[in-house]
């Protein structure tokens, strides 16, 4: 069906920034933009790739979101109770 290789040593964009996503989480954004985009009309084999990344790129935003409010909390915390302490 098709006759020509995926870019990227013929894993394709998606699987490539999945995989680079791990050293470089940039790239899982870029991804899953170029997956809203419809990038995958060019070619369906990119489809799978590419929406792995898009959820990864939600997790990982997600479990940001939860690292920074923790430690938030905990600064706010340990502040309150210096200030009481004295």
């Amino acid at each position: 069906m098709f006759e020509r290789r995926l870019p990227c040593f013929g894993c394709g964009v998606g699987w490539s920034c999945f995989l680079l996503g791990f050293l470089c989480p940039i790239l899982w954004y870029v991804a899953a933009l170029l997956y809203c985009c419809k990038y995958y009309n060019r070619d369906p084999r990119e489809r799978p790739g590419l929406a792995a990344c898009a959820v990864l790129a939600v997790i990982f935003t997600a479990v940001t979101i939860i690292t920074l409010s923790v430690l938030l909390i905990c600064c706010v915390n340990k502040r309150f109770l210096n200030s009481c302490a004295s």
